[in-house]
């Protein structure tokens, strides 16, 4: 019988995979790290749980109740709406399980934002979408679940009930709504980022990071297409519902992926040559000390007969990555200079409680320092 079986299922599982191989490397690179868990980490697991049911249903639709399919002439009228009945039962926990996905991804790369951003000047814009986007997640979820009463009747028209909400505009109205929500939380950065002074390597890490939010993003919109095109009152339902499915499988698997980028750096770092990774000005990685404070904002370590003291209150500010040492052209040479630049943190609101143990760069300003030698002088400009 022809039909969308193949799509299907190519859809499901080359995404689903991608999904999956981007969880486990996020899992690794953590692990190389050896920093803990946080709420981005726990956020995106249960994203991929959601889309791991939606990719299973869609299935078990597939196999067993003709999903992506036309429905065979040769049923009788009660076979043909027992067909119905399961799809649009199947279809009525689809959906929650899209919606689940789709705002855990959100919280995934928010909670991210707020990890690096949360002292700079997004962090209230950080803050209004993870309140929109918990609002979206609330109401999307709500209308699916009443979208008729009694609810049963969703799937099962053979009882006294009755539908208020359009499923063409329904799907529509809330595809839209987030879509245009991707679309600013992937723009959110942009400010903060283009002040940074990147080499092409990170350059390149941005874009790919931008790149596959795009498609992400492109995918919403095909499925705002497809919603658009849809008949309430098509007589072929599972044939022609599997389109807006499939590009919602896509599009709830590489968001996953999507949120999983960024992280993924100390994994790259040991396929890709050091040289193409590294961050400009700096030979170290990320170590924290057991005190905070003051942060060491750049060094530039060339051996010489005194140290420098690492048991002060310092935290290195130069890469991302913990544990993961590295080295540049400064450290080539039997004379060299160690350069070091600390600044002293004030006791205040804005660093007490809870951020003391978290994680990570907080983004705040990009600085860069120069160090120059003129007539056995140094100069240091900003």
């Amino acid at each position: 019988m022809a039909g969308l079986q193949t799509s299907v299922y190519v859809a499901a599982s080359v995404t689903w995979i991608a999904a999956l191989a981007a969880l486990i490397l996020r899992v690794i690179a953590r692990h190389m790290t050896k920093q803990r868990w946080w709420f981005d980490d726990y956020f995106c697991l249960a994203a991929f749980i959601f889309a791991s049911g939606f990719n299973t249903l869609t299935i078990i639709w597939t196999v067993h109740w003709s999903f992506g399919q036309t429905l065979d002439p040769s049923l009788t009228e009660s076979q043909r709406e027992n067909v119905l009945v399961h799809g649009r039962r199947l279809m009525f926990c689809v959906e929650l399980c899209y919606a689940a996905s789709i705002a855990c991804t959100k919280f995934t790369i928010l909670a991210l934002y707020w990890r690096l951003f949360k002292h700079s000047s997004i962090r209230i814009p950080i803050q209004a979408m993870f309140v929109i986007s918990v609002m979206w997640i609330i109401l999307r979820t709500f209308m699916v679940s009443f979208q008729c009463l009694p609810t049963p009747y969703f799937w099962d028209k053979s009882i006294h009930g009755r539908c208020t909400i359009n499923e063409a505009q329904f799907f529509f109205g809330t595809i839209l709504t987030h879509c245009i929500m991707d679309i600013i939380i992937l723009i959110l950065p942009v400010i903060e980022v283009g002040r940074l002074h990147l080499r092409t390597g990170q350059k390149l890490g941005v874009i790919g990071l931008f790149l596959v939010g795009f498609i992400v993003c492109l995918a919403s919109v095909i499925c705002i297409v497809l919603s658009i095109r849809y008949d309430t009152k098509t007589t072929e339902m599972p044939h022609d519902i599997a389109p807006s499915f499939m590009w919602g499988e896509v599009e709830m698997n590489l968001a996953i992926v999507s949120a999983c980028f960024p992280l993924l750096r100390p994994v790259f770092r040991h396929m890709l040559p050091h040289s193409f990774l590294s961050s400009y000005g700096s030979s170290h990685p990320i170590s924290r000390t057991n005190h905070s404070h003051a942060i060491k904002l750049s060094t530039i370590t060339r051996t010489k007969d005194k140290d420098i003291d690492e048991s002060s209150s310092t935290h290195q500010l130069a890469d991302p990555e913990q544990g993961l040492p590295s080295t540049s052209d400064f450290d080539q040479g039997p004379e060299t200079i160690q350069t070091v630049i600390s600044s002293h943190i004030r006791t205040s609101r804005s660093y007490s409680g809870s951020e003391h143990g978290m994680p990570g760069i907080h983004v705040r300003k990009d600085m860069m320092v120069q160090v120059e030698e003129m007539d056995r002088s140094y100069a240091m400009r900003r």
